[in-house]
């Protein structure tokens, strides 16, 4: 594979190294010099064996200017994520920070993992960090377990579904369990917020035609029509100005979506939570006091339910694809076979874990 930059995507300019799990976080999760399992390796000598690496050398290309700039980022999201672990309360904004970097951090681990696998599913890599944070509506699952070890690492990063769509995995931090989820208008119209109609997959490109329309201004419960554990906290964020509509967008220049934004010109909507039942809009300024005091699980239950969900996740959001009426039989055939095939490794592998509990 041809070398380049992780964050923006051209040959990298006075080259430098990303470390994909942030050296901070090594450090403080336990002894920076240590291996982390990276799932089974693809080269065909030693195919289907347990892959370590030393997360000192789990690194990747780098502009520097791009690392530079991502580098804020780091240094703004290590003190929100060290309250959220002594379960001190968040503002909305960091929040908002805080997804911008699981963001990049699940992306970040999708080229990685394309790297290190060599690419063995013919995966194009028609985006890169810098084109997808903040860009789709997102989710996180925070859950609390009764871990009293540091450790940092993820879980189902390594399945054909997240090659082929990177849009769900877990992270885990010493005693909590981070399920990030995000795709595009993966629930924009249930909150209210212009939506698109009649969604069609350009064969071309990663951007998608259809009709963007008003929304209904006002939000309509549950944001996702899909079962979701309420084992913890769910946190939404309903992003716009993604660059993926192609056309006119002045259904946005409306009151409803900028009274519903934390950062209007931005794209960012404001932050929503989900607990025991209680949904809460949380806008600028404001604490998320919903992010304290979550129960605690048994940490090796937990970390098996976390991996099915995400699993789950994996094959629901397969079925959230736009139309591919203008694709070519050749390219329709090739999305069926490759997303049938993800979707039944998935199976296979919740299958095995549900086993263990």
């Amino acid at each position: 594979m041809a070398k380049f930059c992780i964050f923006c995507g051209k040959k990298p300019k006075e080259k430098s190294r990303e470390h994909i799990v942030p050296q901070w976080l090594i450090e403080l999760t336990g002894d920076p010099k240590r291996e982390v399992n990276l799932g089974m390796s693809k080269n065909e000598a030693d195919f289907g064996k347990s892959r370590k690496y030393a997360f000192k050398n789990f690194t990747f290309p780098a502009c520097v200017n791009c690392n530079t700039k991502y580098g804020k980022l780091e240094a703004d999201v290590k003190p929100i994520l060290l309250k959220v672990l002594n379960d001190e309360g968040v503002t909305s904004e960091e929040m908002s920070s805080f997804l911008d970097w699981v963001d990049k951090v699940r992306v970040g681990l999708w080229l990685a993992m394309q790297q290190l696998d060599k690419n063995y599913l013919n995966v194009e890599s028609n985006f890169h960090i810098e084109k997808r944070i903040g860009q789709y509506d997102r989710l996180l699952i925070v859950q609390k377990t009764d871990r009293n070890e540091p450790r940092v690492n993820f879980g189902a990063i390594d399945t054909p579904a997240f090659s082929f769509t990177p849009s769900a995995f877990v992270l885990s931090v010493n005693n909590f369990n981070f399920i990030s989820v995000s795709s595009t208008f993966l629930f924009s119209r249930r909150v209210g917020f212009p939506y698109i109609t009649d969604m069609v997959l350009s064969p071309d490109s990663d951007k998608y035609s259809g009709t963007l329309v008003l929304g209904r201004e006002r939000i309509m419960l549950p944001l996702i029509r899909k079962a979701i554990p309420h084992n913890g906290v769910i946190f939404y964020q309903p992003q716009f100005r993604n660059g993926l509509i192609n056309g006119d967008t002045s259904e946005y220049e409306c009151e409803y979506v900028k009274k519903h934004s934390l950062d209007y010109e931005k794209g960012y909507g404001n932050i929503f939570s989900e607990r025991d039942g209680v949904f809460v809009e949380y806008s600028t300024g404001q604490l998320l006091d919903s992010i304290k005091n979550l129960p605690v699980h048994k940490d090796y239950e937990l970390s098996i339910k976390s991996s099915i969900e995400v699993l789950k996740w994996q094959n629901w959001l397969h079925t959230l694809l736009p139309d591919t009426k203008l694709l070519s039989q050749d390219q329709k055939r090739y999305l069926k076979e490759k997303f049938s095939f993800a979707t039944k490794v998935n199976k296979n592998l919740i299958s095995v874990l549900q086993k263990e509990l």
